[in-house]
């Protein structure tokens, strides 16, 4: 299974723009990365935190789940999904065509369920 993912995450990597791609547990543990994050324990944490409010927000709003997680800041995107109810996918773009990246995390998503 590790190196299955290690390779999705390494192609994910391909897609311009895409620094850091990791699978997080929901206890905030970093299971698999690629590519460079300056402090990817501190990433994995809170990104936990993260998809955990967007999914209380969710929630209070009627909604069943949280499709995809984005934030965009002046000098970089940071997005997330569930891939399965344990893991999800934690991806760190510098500033490039969301709809691209939207894309790719969907995509990449079905390939980390099929591996898992």
């Amino acid at each position: 299974m590790v190196e299955v993912t290690a390779r999705i995450l390494e192609d994910l990597l391909k897609v311009e723009g895409i620094s850091a791609a990791l699978l997080v547990g929901r206890d905030g543990f970093v299971i698999e990365k690629a590519g460079d994050v300056s402090d990817v324990d501190a990433l994995g944490a809170l990104s936990v935190s993260l998809m955990g409010a967007a999914e209380t927000i969710g929630k209070i709003a009627g909604s069943t789940g949280v499709e995809i997680l984005s934030v965009e800041s002046d000098r970089s995107y940071f997005l997330a999904c569930n891939v399965t109810s344990d893991i999800f996918l934690a991806i760190v773009s510098q500033p490039s065509n969301m709809g691209r990246l939207r894309y790719e995390v969907k995509k990449i998503r079905l390939k980390l369920q099929a591996a898992l």
